[in-house]
């Protein structure tokens, strides 16, 4: 549940080498899906403690990414189908 919250907010998803990136809109009303993303890292961290967090703001942009480092190269495919999972973004790297 707390997954399927999270990715009602997402706009983007990247692949990194070691893990993914989510992007969200930043607006006024960003009290929701902040908390939702403290709410996912806290379940992975349970699950998954190997993973580490890191909330990035990109330059001149009025979005921010979530990225969900500490998984294998075989174990992580999250992009969805209409998104190009070969993109990449230069802040992130």
């Amino acid at each position: 549940m707390v997954v399927s919250k999270l990715f009602k907010y997402v706009k983007e998803i990247q692949k990194l080498d070691d893990g993914y990136a989510l992007r969200f809109h930043r607006s006024d009303d960003s009290k929701d899906p902040i908390g939702i993303i403290a709410d996912y890292i806290v379940f992975e961290s349970l699950n998954s403690p190997q993973l580490t967090f890191a909330i990035v703001q990109g330059p001149r942009d009025n979005a921010f990414w979530l990225q969900v480092r500490g998984l294998t190269p075989d174990n992580h495919d999250v992009t969805l189908p209409s998104i190009s999972s070969d993109s990449t973004v230069s802040f992130l790297v």
